[in-house]
């Protein structure tokens, strides 16, 4: 009748398989964990892994526990083979492998900045080779904080603060050269964020850009003075475009600052002249620009330009004073001009009335002379005309001195009235023909 075999799994069999067991649920609960864990771009190749170890895991499973399930067969050696499959998929479309653990060393010490890594003691556990240059000494592992950075005197760190993140700009001379470093602290903590493991330092030469940023504090200066000046001002730069746009200039020509920074083309000639052509700060950055014929009056002084104005602005006649002054920069190198504008229609309304008030007053005045000349002559007809006689010949004797004009007026007011005194004395004595008694 033959032998029968009989298939059964002994002591040994359960213990390797408990065995691989206990390593397989370990992976796939370390995958299951990187899942939530790792950054959303390696989430699917995780997944891929998962489903590639669940797969014939769950066969070898059904074989062992409950095999008439599956008619006694050996389904892992096929369940494996369809893992290969989900895998040589994944490498050639997901590039599966192509994900490498990041090298940090050599990341660190491509860095320009220098980076130094502290322990929770302070000392140096790792630095990249920038460091060295930038402070001016060797660093080794295991060095001090304190020895690390003695090369910047000047520098103030919190360590009571040092678990907060916080930047630091120092300013040194070396090598008799101004330099300047920015040096940023950082804490390191662990992967729960609940203790710090150590400090992170990093190093970088501001240097270079510290002129740009003096550059940049110094153009919003200027646009806070500018901002706060009570006479409508304005900026462009050298090629014409609009800088600095003031609140006054705003109220003036009805253009806000918003709409017209950035600008050119003259259109910040608007506001005056309707229309866009270049105006007086055009002058200031072209000397060989001529305005004269749009301006009642221009005066140069040094390199400013002063001008008045006469605009229609609301429809109301209004008269400006302005002014154009170039700028530099710290080289001396012309960068833009800048223009005020200052409303001075009422003191024109003010002195218009003061000269209409002088010109009466004057006549007044020349007519009281007139006056006063006429009552001598009567009182004293033989010396009649004498007065007018003295004055026209003091008038030629003072154009013949080169004096100014209102003293050639003093002195015919003088002249015309230089006897005045007689019309204190008595019409008796003026008029007596023969001498005068004691």
């Amino acid at each position: 009748s033959g032998i029968d075999a009989i298939y059964s799994h002994g002591l040994w069999y359960w213990v390797h398989t408990s065995y691989c067991y206990s390593l397989m649920l370990a992976g796939i609960t370390l995958l299951i964990y990187s899942i939530f864990r790792s950054k959303i771009i390696y989430s699917l190749q995780i997944k891929i892994l998962l489903l590639a170890s669940i797969i014939p895991f769950l066969a070898n499973i059904t074989y062992s526990f409950k095999p008439e399930l599956i008619g006694d067969l050996e389904l892992t050696p096929i369940f494996l083979t369809i893992t290969a499959i989900i895998l040589t998929v994944a490498v050639n479309y997901y590039k599966l492998f192509n994900i490498s653990t990041l090298a940090w060393d050599p990341i660190i010490n491509n860095m320009e900045q220098g980076v130094i890594i502290l322990d929770n003691q302070d000392r140096v556990v790792s630095a990249n080779k920038s460091v060295e240059k930038l402070v001016g000494s060797a660093i080794r592992i295991n060095d001090l904080k304190k020895d690390v950075l003695k090369g910047y005197p000047e520098i103030k760190i919190m360590y009571d603060e040092f678990n907060k993140i916080k930047k630091q700009e120092i300013t040194f001379i070396r090598d008799n050269i101004r330099q300047y470093h920015q040096l940023l602290f950082s804490p390191i903590y662990n992967q729960k964020k609940r203790n710090i493991m150590g400090h992170l330092i990093l190093i970088q030469d501001i240097t270079s850009q510290k002129p740009y940023e003096d550059l940049l504090l110094a153009t919003k200066q200027l646009t806070t003075l500018i901002d706060s000046l009570p006479d409508a001002t304005f900026a462009i730069n050298c090629d014409g475009i609009v800088i600095a746009w003031n609140k006054s200039m705003e109220n003036l020509g009805g253009i806000k600052k918003e709409d017209i920074l950035g600008k050119g083309d003259y259109v910040y000639s608007l506001p005056l002249y309707k229309n866009p052509h270049p105006t007086l700060i055009d002058m200031a950055i072209n000397k060989n620009l001529k305005l004269i014929d749009r301006y009642k009056s221009i005066k140069f002084n040094d390199n400013k330009i002063q001008a008045e104005l006469d605009i229609i602005i609301n429809s109301q006649h209004i008269s400006v004073w302005c002014i154009a002054a170039p700028f530099f920069d710290s080289e001396g190198k012309q960068i833009g001009a800048i223009e005020v504008i200052r409303d001075i229609t009422e003191r024109k309304k003010s002195e218009e009335a003061l000269k209409i008030s002088y010109e009466k007053t004057a006549k007044l005045l020349k007519e009281t002379i007139i006056t006063l000349a006429t009552i001598v002559e009567i009182r004293d007809p033989y010396t009649a005309g004498h007065q007018q006689r003295v004055s026209q010949l003091a008038t030629l004797v003072a154009k013949k001195m080169g004096l100014k004009n209102d003293k050639i007026n003093a002195i015919v007011t003088a002249a015309t009235i230089h006897d005045i005194g007689k019309i204190t004395i008595a019409a008796s004595i003026l008029s007596k023909p023969g001498k005068i008694s004691d």
